[in-house]
């Protein structure tokens, strides 16, 4: 018998020590959920496990941003981009600013840059990136920690040219939300801004919430 192949239990005109190909790693079935709704993998290709029907939905990348937007058949509804711009000039070093951020239109923060430079005129310390030069954080008014503790500006903001990409869904903001920032500058003398990358959802005076 050939190195490499095993015995075919199923018989063979050439007899039962015929070679039989090696076969393929075995993986395991898709889980079986008990609901429409269960949190359970499913193909990727999107295409169902007929095993298990009750698995709904599929994966999906989330590297990029991709709010889920609502699309009206009579183009009731709009989308435009706003860049909100936090400043923060001359804040004492290692004490937190806080700045507020109050949402009028409903919207999806989707990607954020950064920038820092000596308010006098002065060059940084060489070495010394200007997104290092502060520190960030994030939390909604209902609670919820975006960025859950200050954070240097270089880990969690790019630069206009390479903004940071929030990643799928974004973050949404119903109207009337609030968002805290708290900016930590790391040495005194700084022109701190931050600017979040903003797509809102517009459509009429009742339309308040993305669900």
């Amino acid at each position: 018998m050939s190195q490499g192949y095993g015995r075919n239990p199923y018989g063979s005109p050439y007899g039962a020590d015929a070679p039989v190909a090696p076969q393929g790693p075995v993986y395991p079935a898709w889980p079986t959920v008990g609901g429409p709704t269960g949190a359970s993998l499913s193909p990727f290709s999107g295409v169902p496990d007929p095993n298990n029907p009750n698995v709904t939905w599929i994966q999906t990348p989330c590297s990029e941003p991709a709010p889920w937007l609502p699309l009206a058949k009579d183009n009731s509804i709009g989308f435009f981009v706003r860049w909100y711009v936090l400043q923060v000039l001359n804040a004492t070093s290692s004490v937190e600013t806080l700045a507020t951020l109050q949402i009028d239109i409903p919207g999806f923060i989707y990607e954020m840059a950064g920038a820092a430079i000596d308010s006098t005129g002065a060059a940084l310390p060489v070495g010394l990136a200007s997104l290092d030069t502060f520190q960030l954080r994030l939390d909604h008014a209902q609670g919820d920690r975006l960025i859950t503790a200050p954070s240097l500006g270089s880990s969690v903001c790019g630069t206009a040219q390479f903004p940071a990409k929030v990643g799928l869904p974004g973050w949404k903001f119903n109207r009337g939300s609030t968002a805290f920032f708290g900016i930590t500058p790391r040495r005194s003398n700084l022109l701190i801004n931050v600017v979040l990358k903003f797509l809102e959802i517009r459509a009429g005076a009742n339309f308040s919430s993305l669900g």
